[in-house]
């Protein structure tokens, strides 16, 4: 009798432990009430929880396993701040996982919070105050008239190209540091890819123009650059790659300024999967300055009417026919002869049907 009474104590406590999801296991986190089964699921969380300022972030998943976070900061924006470490605790008859990731805030979220909430940056974040300071002074010269949103985005693009070196403020490569802030790009003035790409959102951020950070490869290295929401519709931005080298301030390009996914496509590669498509071509910067060339004829035309009304230092098109026999020396001569210069440099970029021609003309 007393042994038919333990068993079925027993079988009661397993029953309860089943029911209640393990909640009686101290080990195991019960208040991880969120379920995640996917990737994307995956990502949204941590971006929602980062953009809150959350350090920890619990839930319950029965479909991803451990290759699903070991590259999970590749993944994610990063803008808010990084997962630094995580823990899973299994249940395997229950096919279970309870998760746990430790997360570190950066810098700009107190920026953010510091601008729309008027919250004060912690005192131990020397680096958010400097960047505070950094952004206030710009947006200062920003905001001294109404803009439109593609004016704003236009002059945080100017602004970062023209400013901001790229390389490493300590002179040599790390995995880590200020090279890719935002407070590199914008208080250092020295930054790479992720560095431009997060001085361009903060900025877009307070000044309400919609920006997102992308994360893929170029020219098949790591890469990072922006998406841009205006009127309704994306388009991608990289900085960096509009950013000349060597480093040259009053020389600012165009070429991936505002341009949709199939251009994007042509050098760059993204899991589109992840973000949103970008189809937007009105505020492409050589189609709404008319400086987009179907040939060469169209580019001779535009070129020789911009000439004989001014005598600029430099002129930049976009022609979809570019070939070096056709866009040979011989063939640009008459920019000398409309311009009154003495002498023209001429910088490429981009990719067929997507060239940039970039033109410095000496007087």
């Amino acid at each position: 009798m007393k042994r038919k009474i333990i068993l079925l104590l027993v079988t009661l406590w397993i029953s309860i432990f089943i029911i209640s999801g393990c909640s009686m296991m101290p080990h195991l986190n019960a208040s991880a009430q969120t379920v995640i089964d996917t990737k994307k699921e995956l990502l949204a969380e941590i971006e929602n929880a980062l953009s809150s300022g959350k350090t920890k972030i619990s839930f319950v998943t029965s479909d991803l396993d451990q290759t699903d976070f070991d590259t999970l900061n590749q993944n994610i924006e990063g803008f808010y701040g990084v997962v630094k470490e995580y823990q899973i605790k299994s249940v395997k008859f229950l096919n279970k996982s309870y998760v746990t990731l430790n997360c570190e805030i950066s810098d700009n979220y107190y920026v953010e919070k510091a601008f729309f909430d008027e919250e004060d940056i912690p005192e131990e974040r020397e680096k958010a105050r400097d960047l505070y300071e950094a952004c206030k002074s710009f947006l200062t010269s920003l905001q001294s008239k109404k803009r439109s949103d593609y004016e704003k985005e236009k002059l945080i693009h100017d602004y970062i190209v023209s400013n901001v070196a790229y390389g490493y403020p300590g002179g040599k490569k790390e995995p880590e540091g200020d090279a890719y802030s935002a407070y590199g790009a914008l208080v250092l003035k020295k930054a790479v890819c992720n560095g431009y790409a997060e001085g361009m959102k903060l900025l877009c951020d307070l000044s309400g123009v919609t920006c997102k950070m992308i994360s893929g490869t170029a020219d098949g290295e790591k890469h990072a650059w922006n998406l841009i929401k205006l009127d309704k519709e994306w388009y991608h931005a990289d900085l960096t790659w509009d950013d000349p080298e060597p480093d040259e301030t009053s020389r600012i390009m165009y070429t991936y300024f505002n341009v949709d996914d199939t251009q994007m496509k042509a050098d760059h590669k993204w899991n589109a999967a992840l973000y949103q498509k970008a189809e937007g071509n009105e505020y492409n910067y050589y189609r709404k300055k008319d400086l987009l060339c179907e040939d060469y004829k169209s580019f001779r035309s535009k070129c020789e009417d911009i000439l004989e009304k001014k005598s600029p230092n430099s002129i930049q098109f976009m022609v979809k026919d570019y070939d070096q026999d056709t866009y040979s020396d011989d063939n640009l001569q008459f920019i000398l002869r409309y311009s009154g210069a003495s002498s023209l440099r001429m910088q490429i970029a981009g990719k067929t049907p997507y060239t940039m021609l970039y033109f410095k003309l000496q007087y």
